[in-house]
């Protein structure tokens, strides 16, 4: 009769101990809210179609530039222009007598290649120039043009042709994506600077424009910064990177996107990629 009882007893304690591991297995994805040694954050996944921007920055310069050489050794004997000046094509910028190898009476012209501002003068009138050295740098700023890397999450919607949207101070530059190279992860993006009328090279930040997206977004404050990404985490502990790809308004469109969650958790934010 004992010996049942004990029997009875231990199928009761384990029973009991099935339940609350079942009860601590089904809870689980609450423990981080209940215990305070695990510090994470809860975040909300919005699965919506919204308008996505996705920023760019970097320098803005002359769609057009080129240096003048001579292709020999040469003393420079004229120089009619200074920086900053405007030329046409074909106009006279500068004048050099070979040295070397053989000496020449005979100037060798230097003419502007297309309409342009002079951007830097490397010599002054009787310097010795070396072969194939730069004497006058020109460029040419009706259009400006930006090289600007993306990453891969980035790139795939990226068109030829979309809107962009670039500062400098308190000016609005409108553009276009010219070129995409997707092997390199590369844009060219373009700009019409006939009303600005700017002649130097600029640094700007700014946006494409790529339309309506549907997909997956959540706070934008939980990156660093538009170049990181962060480390998230399913109810199942299923962890994985997600990317910023870009804003709307005040939400990031991330990438992978996550159609089957309403909520994750934040594990860390990783460094600048």
């Amino acid at each position: 009769m004992m010996f049942k009882n004990i029997t009875l007893f231990i199928y009761v304690f384990l029973a009991m101990v099935c339940l609350n591991c079942a009860d601590e297995e089904v809870n689980d994805s609450e423990q981080y809210e209940r215990n305070p040694s695990v510090n994470l954050t809860k975040v909300k996944i919005h699965n919506i179609e919204a308008r996505v921007r996705i920023p760019v920055e970097g320098e803005l310069d002359a769609w057009l530039q080129e240096e003048l050489t001579v292709q020999k050794t040469c003393k420079l004997i004229s120089l009619l222009v200074e920086e900053s000046n405007g030329v046409e094509k074909g106009d006279l910028i500068a004048s050099a007598l070979i040295q070397y190898p053989e000496y020449s009476y005979q100037p060798v012209n230097l003419r502007a290649p297309f309409n342009s501002i002079v951007s830097r003068i490397y010599y002054n009138v009787g310097d010795t120039i070396q072969a194939h050295k730069p004497i006058v740098e020109l460029k040419n700023f009706e259009q400006m043009h930006m090289t600007a890397e993306k990453k891969d999450a980035q790139m795939q919607y990226i068109e030829e042709d979309q809107n962009v949207t670039l500062f400098f101070g308190s000016d609005t530059i409108n553009g276009f994506v010219k070129q995409t190279d997707r092997r390199k992860n590369r844009v060219v993006l373009s700009s019409n600077n006939s009303a600005l009328k700017y002649h130097r090279d600029l640094q700007v930040k700014g946006h494409i424009h790529i339309g309506y997206v549907r997909g997956s977004f959540i706070r934008a404050h939980h990156f660093k910064s538009p170049s990181s990404s962060i480390i998230l985490e399913t109810d199942n502990r299923i962890s994985f990177t997600a990317t910023f790809v870009g804003f709307a308004d005040t939400l990031a469109f991330i990438h992978p996107p996550i159609p089957d969650q309403n909520y994750l958790w934040l594990l860390q934010k990783k460094l600048d990629l």
